[in-house]
């Protein structure tokens, strides 16, 4: 009726009941839960890991880092941005890296989700002749009339330039070399 087992119990070398009540086993499939203070491996695949089921708490799932306060998603990490939550769990803005523009071999920008932004573009010199780089402000989307840019190029004796614009209030400065 029941199956008593006193010491060692092995089955094959390849599952082991040890006398202090652990085991050893060489693969497990396990269904339902599992309670440990402590796991040790080298790659866990699948599913959540988080600090917490609730309130404050970091959790790694689906290709996501994001970290809540008061069970609200506050900061989400993916493979291209970095978001940002205001406390009620609206979005307030990001900072993403992409090199998948035509023109632009790379571009940081912060945004916030209603505003501005500011954004840094380089130019590879291989693909378009000279090193090229922007730094932009706008304080509002989609309005130029108000922004802030500096933009240097080099490489080229030709074009060899730094430009400083203000616009609206237009203070615009270039300082240039070569044949300009």
């Amino acid at each position: 009726n029941k199956i008593k087992l006193e010491g060692l119990v092995t089955a094959n070398s390849n599952f082991k009941i040890l006398t202090d009540g652990s085991i050893e086993a060489k693969n497990a499939t396990i269904s339902g839960s599992i309670s440990s203070s402590t796991i040790t491996g080298t790659t866990i695949t699948g599913g959540t890991v988080r600090t917490s089921s609730s309130g404050n708490r970091i959790q790694l799932s689906d290709n996501l880092l994001r970290a809540y306060a008061n069970g609200i998603q506050r900061v989400r990490l993916d493979t291209t941005s970095l978001r940002f939550y205001d406390p009620t769990g609206a979005f307030g803005g990001y900072i993403f890296a992409d090199t998948s523009h035509d023109t632009w071999s790379t571009i940081l920008s912060i945004q916030p989700s209603s505003t501005g932004y500011l954004s840094l573009h380089t130019r590879d010199p291989q693909t378009y002749g000279s090193d090229y780089a922007v730094i932009q402000v706008l304080p509002k989307r989609g309005d130029y009339s108000n922004r802030v840019r500096l933009e240097t190029r080099g490489t080229n004796v030709a074009s060899d330039y730094a430009h400083v614009e203000l616009e609206d209030g237009w203070v615009d400065i270039n300082a240039s070399r070569g044949l300009w």
